[in-house]
């Protein structure tokens, strides 16, 4: 048995990275890897010069994903020029630079409303440069704010919802009650297919999930399971 790490993404807004075109900033249908990665290491207090820190962080994450309750989705039509202005980031304070730095920009991004995902979160065996416990605690008292994937993405409730025990993420996920003011009920969700081996009626989607922060680059496709799961009444996680 081991330790997993309840997680509650509940906000107006969410929006989990996919691949960009041009200025269309599509979203993805749940939380990856580096976006679990990059929302714990800023309730850390990482910088995003802690490159290695990030990279061990992010490959010891072990998750599975539930979608209590399925969003509207939504898309936001921005025009924006940064040249002047400075302001404040996933990491702290930003200067003007970079693909923004000069002239108006337009931008087309997609937005899950109303969501509401319980991700179940454990380390790996051999990851001890950060314990299970202080990772909740951090997220209770975070570094620097926390967004649901994009910094206009505040959450609406606490994150960390507390310890169970599991066999696996599959297992943590049935132990981890349903998000207040949903319904039981056949839910969507993901495993990466290590964890579970696909069966009929089941989806396998391939993307993104691992970004190198030393180069700031996704480097690595990930292949997650999608399947509808019947989920009732749980007991609470405990500390």
């Amino acid at each position: 048995m081991a330790e997993y790490l309840v997680l509650r993404f509940e906000g107006p807004m969410q929006s989990w990275g996919s691949e960009a075109i041009d200025p269309r900033r599509p979203t993805g249908a749940h939380p990856r890897r580096s976006a679990l990665a990059g929302l714990i290491g800023n309730a850390l207090g990482w910088r995003h010069s802690d490159v290695d820190s990030l990279n061990r962080l992010q490959d010891a994450l072990r998750f599975a994903t539930r979608e209590d309750r399925e969003p509207d989705r939504l898309w936001d039509y921005q025009t924006a020029d940064l040249s002047q202005l400075s302001g404040f980031g996933r990491w702290g304070p930003t200067s003007p630079g970079g693909a923004f730095k000069e002239g108006t920009h337009i931008l087309k991004k997609e937005y899950l409303a109303d969501a509401s995902f319980t991700v179940a979160v454990g380390l790996a065996a051999d990851y001890d440069e950060v314990s299970l416990g202080a990772l909740a605690q951090a997220l209770r008292r975070p570094g620097r704010p926390l967004f649901l994937g994009r910094k206009s993405c505040p959450p609406a409730t606490p994150i960390a919802c507390g310890i169970v025990e599991a066999a696996g993420p599959a297992e943590a996920l049935q132990l981890a009650p349903l998000a207040p003011g949903t319904e039981g009920g056949s839910k969507r969700v993901w495993f990466h297919e290590g964890q579970v081996d696909p069966a009929p009626g089941d989806r396998v989607e391939e993307g993104w999930q691992r970004r190198n922060y030393r180069t700031n680059r996704f480097d690595a496709m990930e292949r997650m399971v999608e399947r509808r799961v019947d989920f009732g009444a749980a007991d609470a996680p405990t500390e």
